[in-house]
């Protein structure tokens, strides 16, 4: 337990609203861990739950009854996290919140108001990191449809997937046949992938293009690092397959990557298909 916070005293190091939705975000990803493994949180209180050095939650559990358990925890982590935003949570009542939701919501960052709405108000049952990666995906979509690749280098078919475009001037595209796992034991996890880092049209270059990556992502269990990256080799191209120039056998250098970091996303999926869970499953029952 040395290495978990009380909330009350990791809420201190989270100077604002980006560094809570990412912290909410990472509960929301634990509670889920909770849940998947058949377990419910017995309190919500600020005091009963811990948070390791990355982010992710620690609760007090038991077994679950139904489904409805589920949608409880739910409901009672978003209420905190309202509580938390608007920084009246030991005033906070759930009654009045629900009735009075749109007084609230000027306090909570506009990009998940419609998703605590749907908790509270229409007892919604989803997590907050689902509503994060359906975003993502959903804004991938309308900016796939706008880059209408058509490149002799990278193709839309079922080896090539796209991860995240966002508001990012990269869609990122991993090929699926690439993934494998390069290194494995109680010490360290590595895995490794090409993935297509293609600049869209709103780059603010000239002539966009493609960049080719050979990276290698990793997870120290002993350290109970966060998710690292480095990147082997890259090739350059442009729309029309032509090369622009190449560097191979780039030398290891491990940087961390950032839960808001496109490239998280994009490591997380090649964890996913590398292991068969994501890496938020693998830091938490992976030590």
């Amino acid at each position: 337990m040395d290495r978990y916070t009380k909330l009350s005293e990791y809420l201190k190091k989270c100077k604002n609203d980006s560094e809570l939705s990412s912290l909410f975000e990472k509960m929301h990803i634990s509670l889920k861990y909770v849940h998947d493994n058949d377990y419910r949180v017995v309190d919500f209180n600020i005091d009963s739950i811990s948070v390791d050095e990355n982010g992710f939650a620690l609760y007090e559990v038991v077994p679950k009854n139904s489904y409805e358990d589920v949608k409880s925890d739910i409901t009672k982590l978003c209420f905190l996290q309202i509580g938390l935003y608007a920084d009246c949570l030991e005033l906070l009542d759930y009654n009045y919140l629900k009735n009075n939701f749109d007084l609230f919501a000027t306090m909570i960052p506009v990009d998940v108001i419609p998703y605590y709405k749907g908790v509270i108000t229409a007892s919604a049952s989803v997590y907050l990191s689902e509503f994060f990666e359906a975003k993502r995906m959903g804004e991938l979509n309308k900016l796939s449809e706008e880059l209408n690749l058509d490149s002799p280098i990278i193709k839309n078919d079922k080896n090539n997937i796209p991860i995240l475009t966002g508001k990012n001037a990269i869609t990122y595209f991993v090929d699926k046949s690439s993934i494998k796992r390069i290194e494995e034991n109680q010490f360290i996890y590595k895995v490794q992938a090409v993935v297509y880092e293609v600049e869209n049209n709103n780059s603010s270059r000239t002539d966009s293009y493609i960049h080719k990556v050979l990276v290698t992502y990793r997870y120290d269990k002993q350290a109970s690092s966060g998710m690292k990256l480095t990147i082997n080799s890259v090739e350059d191209f442009n729309y029309e397959g032509v090369a622009l120039g190449n560097f191979g056998n780039i030398p290891e250098q491990y940087v961390d990557v950032a839960l808001r970091d496109p490239k998280y996303v994009v490591g997380n999926y090649i964890f996913k298909e590398a292991y068969g869970t994501s890496f938020e499953n693998m830091t938490l029952h992976k030590k």
